[in-house]
C-alpha cells in the first residue's frame, strides 16, 4: 500500500482510484515484484540504483556544475550569494554523502530541468517570511506538509534546505543501513517492511538513477570506481512477469550477454527538422528486430549544435549489452 505510481502509466496501476494528489494511483502486485527484484535492473542504465551513497572525493565542485548546467539550479542562490554547486559540494563533505546522488534527488524533487521549481523549491511565504525545502522532506500528502516541516526547521532559505535536507537523509537513510537508491525505496532492514521508504513512487530509482547516469557522462566520471551493494534473496522464481509489456522474461541475464555493435540495428532519424523551443531533435529510433531500444537504458546519445539552425549531428553510445559508436549529422530549420 506505499508503492504509488502516477496515473502516466495506466498498464501497471492497481486500479483507476486516485490515492494521493491528483494523479497517484497504487501499484499492482506485478509492478512491485518488478521492480523490487535486483535482477531486472542489473544494467548500464539501471545498477546504479545500488551504488553506496558515501561521499567519493574524485566528485568534485565541476562535477556539480556540470551536473546542474542544464538545471534550474544552475546559477547563483540569490539569498546566500553561494552558487547551488558549491552549496551541495559543501553539505556532501559535511555528511559523507555522495555528491552525485543528492544532485540528482534535488533534480527529481525540485523539478529542476522543468520550466518552472516545485513549491518547495521556489519558497513559499507565511506570514512574511520565505520557507524552502529543496527535497520534500516531510511533504507526504503534498508540498504543504513539506512547508510546514521547513518552518519547524527553520528553513528559510535554501542553503539552509539543501543543509538540513541532507544532514536528514544522512542520518535518516544512509547512515542507518538504506545506503543506495535500492534500499530507501525498498526497505529490506526494517522491522515492518513498507515503513521506512524515503519515496513511495515505485519509479523513483530508476528515474533518479537517469539523472546520475546523465552526470556521470557529462562529467567524464564512468571510469571511478564505484561500490555496488546489491541485495540476493531466496527462492527467486526463474519467469518474472514484465508488467511493462505483459511479457515473461526467460532468461534474466540474456541482455547482459549480448555485447552486439549498434552497426548492426536498425535506425531510423529525421534528417530535417525544425527548431522547436530552442531545441531541434531528429527523433530517433533504433531496434534490435523486433525490440525497440531505450534512451540511457541501452544507449546515451548526446548532441552538438542542436540549439541552432544550420548542421546539427548527434552520436550514439551502446550500454547494457550494446556497444559501439553511430555518428550522423542532420539539418535544423
Amino acid at each position: 500500500n506505499k508503492a504509488l505510481i502516477p496515473a502516466s502509466h495506466p498498464e501497471l496501476v492497481r486500479s483507476q482510484n486516485v490515492v494521493e494528489g491528483k494523479n497517484w494511483h497504487y501499484a499492482s502486485v506485478d509492478t512491485v515484484r518488478y521492480y523490487l527484484d535486483p535482477r531486472l535492473h542489473l544494467n548500464g542504465g539501471q545498477a546504479l540504483m545500488f551504488e553506496k551513497l558515501s561521499y567519493n572525493p574524485q566528485e568534485d565542485l565541476r562535477v556539480a556544475k556540470e551536473i546542474l548546467s542544464d538545471t534550474n539550479m544552475k546559477g547563483i542562490d540569490e539569498s546566500t550569494h553561494k552558487s547551488y554547486a558549491e552549496i551541495f559540494v559543501d553539505v556532501a563533505k559535511k555528511y559523507n554523502i555522495s555528491l552525485s546522488n543528492i544532485l540528482s534527488r534535488a533534480i527529481q524533487e525540485a523539478g529542476g530541468t522543468s520550466p518552472t521549481l516545485s513549491k518547495g523549491a521556489q519558497g513559499v511565504s507565511v506570514n512574511g517570511k520565505t520557507y524552502y525545502n529543496i527535497f520534500n522532506i516531510g511533504a507526504n500528502t503534498g508540498y504543504q506538509d513539506g512547508i510546514a516541516y521547513a518552518i519547524k526547521m527553520n528553513w528559510d532559505n535554501r542553503e539552509k534546505a539543501i543543509d538540513g535536507g541532507v544532514a536528514y537523509l544522512a542520518s535518516h537513510y544512509t547512515q542507518n543501513k538504506q545506503d543506495s537508491l535500492y534500499l530507501q525505496r525498498f526497505d529490506l532492514y526494517s522491522r515492518h517492511l513498507g515503513t521506512h521508504s524515503y519515496m513511495t513512487n515505485i519509479l523513483a530509482p530508476v528515474d533518479e538513477v537517469k539523472h546520475i547516469l546523465k552526470g556521470y557522462l557529462k562529467t567524464n566520471t564512468l571510469s571511478i570506481k564505484r561500490n555496488l551493494e546489491i541485495p540476493i534473496f531466496l527462492n527467486m522464481p526463474t519467469q518474472v512477469r514484465y508488467p511493462l509489456r505483459g511479457q515473461h522474461l526467460q532468461n534474466i541475464n540474456t541482455n547482459l550477454q549480448k555485447n552486439k555493435p549498434l552497426s548492426t540495428l536498425s535506425l531510423s532519424y529525421k534528417q530535417d527538422v525544425d527548431l522547436e523551443d530552442g531545441m531541434g531533435h531528429p527523433h530517433i529510433q533504433l531496434t534490435d528486430g523486433s525490440y525497440q531500444l531505450e534512451e540511457d537504458i541501452d544507449y546515451h546519445i548526446s548532441y552538438m549544435h542542436q540549439h541552432q539552425r544550420g548542421q546539427a549531428s548527434f552520436v550514439i553510445t551502446g550500454m547494457n549489452g550494446y556497444c559501439g559508436t553511430i555518428r550522423k549529422n542532420y539539418m535544423i530549420h
